[in-house]
């Protein structure tokens, strides 16, 4: 009987070091797909910046045959007029052209905002990253439940919240803010 007692005990050990390890590997690997989708939305940033400098409206669908944008599909099926979306099989991205009128005898002013939220909530990600028209970047959390591939997609552009007091938006630093 007393050996019993020492394999339930060793067994109830083990079990736990494996729980252990499930939730750390599952945080690493929520933290790496956060890394991509930052790195990603910085690269579309950094693309659609120098096409809008040209003078010339910015879209998704053009910017994503970078070669350091491969890995993105699009989703033709959700793309219209002055918005794009595509994926990468861990986040989505999204991007809706703006447009302001400089005034008289002055074409007008391209600009646009990219989105990036997790294609499945707490296993490809928790944050959701978005720039606006100025540049200023923000990344949140859905607590909310403001967007998802289940539940309101696509989310709607421009978000009225982002940049809010209590929205669950929090404004970050791009790595490239030339």
């Amino acid at each position: 009987m007393r050996q019993l007692g020492y394999v339930l005990l060793i067994s109830l050990v083990l079990l736990c070091f494996a729980l252990e390890q499930r939730s750390s590997w599952r945080a690493q690997r929520l933290l790496h797909g956060e890394e991509l989708a930052a790195q990603r939305i910085e690269q579309l940033h950094k693309l659609a910046k120098a096409v809008v400098r040209s003078g010339q409206p910015a879209e998704l669908a053009e910017l994503i045959a970078a070669p350091e944008l491969s890995s993105l599909t699009m989703l033709e099926e959700l793309s219209k007029t002055g918005m794009a979306f595509a994926h990468d099989e861990v986040y989505v991205y999204g991007m809706a052209q703006t447009t302001q009128a400089l005034g008289a005898g002055s074409g007008p002013r391209y600009g646009f905002i990219l989105r990036a939220w997790p294609i499945d909530f707490g296993v490809t990600g928790d944050l959701e990253f978005h720039i606006d028209s100025k540049g200023n970047a923000f990344h949140g959390q859905n607590t909310k439940g403001r967007s998802g591939v289940t539940i309101d997609f696509p989310p709607a552009f421009p978000a009225a919240d982002v940049g809010s007091r209590r929205s669950g938006w929090w404004r970050v630093k791009l790595a490239d803010r030339n």
